[in-house]
């Protein structure tokens, strides 16, 4: 993507998403409260809905047209498919989620794990999350880790619902096929694997020895 058309995202001022929702709740059929941004029961009573609500992503692009956002739409329902979930683990997803890739485009790079880190810590201290750092940080440094990471947890459900949705369906992490297609026709590529194709060009241009710098072993 060219600089001069790389689209301005709104990361300073984002960072309200819990103060909007405050502490006030809201109740679900499994009568249980959640706060109002991320009430969702829990997955297994619902398996196969698709989340296509999700305002934080929607706050940091505003307007624009970017594959970013359904690739994010994407990778956060083929998380959520892979178990139960409570409303806090899948907060830390959607965070995680939101920013896990956001440094190709705010720093124009494709060694984009420091900065995409970096925005989302930023957001976690403007929210009071500071607890969470640890965690979502590793998520989103790890994503592309080519060996497994601790069954069952964030980081390992993360990095296999990036998997699926960067193998364009290709690995499945035991997410059902159907589901995955429904997702995909939901939210379509527009173009997102031809954006990341673009950046990894042109950093392998310059850097021919280090290709793919956020691959981890």
């Amino acid at each position: 993507m060219d600089r001069r058309t790389t689209p301005r995202f709104n990361i300073d001022g984002v960072g309200s998403l819990r103060g909007k929702t405050g502490d006030r709740r809201q109740e679900t059929g499994d009568g249980r409260r959640y706060p109002v941004s991320f009430a969702y029961p829990l997955l297994s009573e619902t398996k196969m809905k698709i989340e296509t609500e999700i305002p934080l992503i929607d706050e940091i692009l505003g307007d624009s047209d970017h594959g970013y956002r359904n690739h994010v739409y994407r990778m956060v329902n083929f998380c959520f498919a892979q178990g139960e979930f409570d409303a806090e683990e899948k907060e830390k997803i959607v965070i995680a989620g939101c920013f896990h890739d956001l440094g190709i485009w705010s720093a124009d790079t494709w060694d984009y794990l420091p900065p995409s880190i970096d925005l989302a810590n930023r957001y976690l201290e403007r929210t009071s999350r500071e607890d969470w750092r640890d965690e979502i940080s590793t998520m989103i440094d790890l994503h592309h880790r080519i060996r497994r990471c601790e069954d069952g947890s964030l980081v390992e459900i993360f990095r296999r619902g990036d998997l699926v949705d960067f193998s364009l369906g290709l690995f499945k992490c035991g997410i059902r096929r159907d589901f995955i297609r429904a997702v995909k026709l939901e939210f379509p590529n527009a173009g997102f694997h031809r954006q990341l194709a673009t950046h990894a060009c042109r950093w392998t241009v310059r850097h021919p020895l280090n290709p793919v710098p956020v691959l981890k072993w």
